[in-house]
């Protein structure tokens, strides 16, 4: 019954259908334009028209990517979504050349100025860490997509966890307890430097434990292989950007100055862009029998192939959402709590020391107290 009504089902319900989702997604933010915003419907819409029988299954992908990304090259929402700020439009729109759209010099293949990593392999070539194990985009579409944007996503998150705890690939700071000290203990015009040596105080085993926590964090990011952005790069960018006027370059500035409200308008710019892609894609496969199924002649096959794709497809992006929800959650209680377990923990060694000069001073007094009770016995 499904497969009948998929036959008879007319385009243009499809193309409303397709409207509205991709509306929904589109005025996510209030302030995309009726210009971007007619742009882009008008090239996803088309997008679907290039998928041709009489064309290779090959080329009516690169066809249906190339318009998926010219509709996504003019929304450029300044501070919030913006398509040049998506390593995930990025990686998808280049494989059918697209780069012109995305002119972004940080992604590219360029390892002395890249955001993303580059290894060495056995011959000493460049190798970038996050295509090299991604599967073929057009030949498995789905794992690629899945794959590409959950790399990402844990990367900033990593990157981002890690400078909680004051961990960043910066050769100035070369004591990060200092400023952290600063940040978190200062009255008036001076701080408590817990890891000081040459104060009244001292707070030697908080020093140990605060070192611990930022070490953790160096090895979160330099030996996570899951993590394949260059910090350092992207720390460096934003030592150079102003970013409270440069609009051209702000994953730098999302990542390591706003704070946690930019850090999820970073992470929700990438899951826009793929959200977008999702839809778009699952059109093609719903209302587009043969896309993908040039080899199966069966029309009811050709369905429950791509449908199968679809499901695939929802349940992956699905998955992923579910993911960035604790993801945020527990980085915001993080950097909140991380703090006050230092307080807490110089509190706990202010009282330990305390306790050890009491039982010091215990100890002479109560033999002092025994000497004047029985300071009338004779011996």
């Amino acid at each position: 019954m499904l497969l009948l009504i998929m036959r008879k089902k007319p385009f243009q319900k499809v193309i409303k259908n397709l409207l509205i989702s991709i509306t929904m997604i589109l005025i996510f933010s209030h302030w995309l334009s009726f210009g971007q915003y007619s742009a882009a419907l008008g090239n996803l819409i088309s997008g679907l028209d290039k998928v041709d029988t009489r064309k290779s299954d090959k080329q009516s992908f690169e066809e249906a990517i190339g318009s998926f990304c010219d509709a996504m090259s003019s929304i450029n929402i300044e501070w919030s979504f913006n398509a040049n700020e998506s390593l995930f439009l990025y990686y998808i729109c280049n494989y059918v050349k697209k780069t012109n759209n995305f002119k972004k010099q940080w992604f590219k293949e360029n390892p002395a100025n890249s955001y993303i990593k580059f290894e060495e392999d056995n011959e000493w070539r460049q190798i970038n860490t996050l295509t090299r194990n991604l599967p073929d985009f057009y030949k498995d579409t789905e794992e690629y997509t899945k794959k590409l944007f959950d790399k990402i996503i844990w990367s900033y998150v990593s990157i981002y966890q890690a400078a909680i705890y004051w961990y960043v690939k910066d050769p100035n700071k070369s004591d990060f307890t200092e400023y952290f000290s600063i940040k978190y203990f200062s009255f008036g015009n001076d701080f408590i430097n817990i890891c000081a040596n040459d104060k009244p105080y001292s707070y030697p085993k908080t020093c140990k434990k605060i070192k611990d926590y930022f070490y953790w964090a160096r090895n979160l990011i330099n030996t996570n292989d899951d993590n394949i952005l260059n910090d350092e790069n992207i720390f460096k960018e934003y030592q150079t950007s102003s970013c409270l006027s440069n609009k051209n370059n702000l994953i730098p500035c999302w990542l390591y100055w706003w704070g946690m409200e930019k850090f999820v308008w970073l992470i929700y710019n990438e899951l826009m862009f793929y959200s977008i892609f999702v839809e778009y894609y699952s059109y093609l496969l719903q209302n587009k029998s043969h896309f993908k199924n040039r080899n199966e002649k069966s029309f009811d096959k050709q369905i429950i192939n791509n449908q199968n794709r679809v499901s695939e497809l929802y349940d992956n992006i699905q998955t992923s959402k579910e993911a960035i929800q604790i993801s945020i959650k527990m980085l915001k209680e993080l950097q909140y709590t991380f703090p006050i377990h230092i307080w807490f923990l110089m509190y706990s060694e202010d009282i330990y020391k305390f306790n050890w000069s009491i039982v010091k001073l215990l100890t002479p007094i109560d033999v002092l107290q025994h000497t004047f009770r029985n300071v009338q016995k004779k011996d």
